[in-house]
């Protein structure tokens, strides 16, 4: 006897456990590298968030997002949930201090530490290696310790 295959909802439903109102639901399928649910849908790709919206609330209206008020990506209680714009996205995440590049040791993809920088500032200074040496050394661009030694970037690594 054939399986029968499960239709898309109960497929997103199978995916978390709802809990209390004011909790978050943490989607427990597919997630992308930022942390948002995803879920197959006709051969793509739909975000988790946005489904559990449409199901539980209503239909998403064109252009618009489904934004998190507890700003957990892969939460999905529609009680955390609400539409805006991508302004309304913008502005909250300036509120809330998810705006903005993260500098320094506090970007996750940063391959100097303060202390590297401190140390290319002062093997610069003394003259004692070229831009391309501290390239080579520090496994940075050549541009990036041009940066560093005129004082463009890792500003706040000690005094100027």
């Amino acid at each position: 006897m054939a399986r029968r295959q499960r239709t898309f909802e109960e497929r997103f439903w199978k995916q978390f456990e709802m809990g209390k109102l004011d909790e978050c639901w943490e989607w427990q399928g597919g997630k992308q590298g930022d942390g948002y649910g995803i879920l197959r849908l006709s051969g793509r790709s739909v975000l988790a968030h946005r489904i559990s919206y449409e199901l539980m609330v209503g239909p998403i209206p064109p252009g618009l997002h489904v934004l998190h008020s507890c700003d957990n990506p892969p939460c999905i209680n529609p009680h955390h949930l609400h539409i805006g714009t991508d302004l309304d996205n913008a502005r909250e995440s300036k509120e809330r201090g998810r705006r903005g590049r993260l500098c320094g040791e506090k970007n996750g993809r940063a391959k100097l530490s303060p202390s590297d920088v401190r140390l290319i500032r002062a093997l610069y200074n003394a003259g004692e290696l070229s831009w391309m040496s501290l390239s080579r050394r520090f496994g940075v661009s050549s541009q990036q310790i041009g940066r560093i030694v005129k004082w463009k970037q890792w500003v706040k690594t000690s005094s100027k």
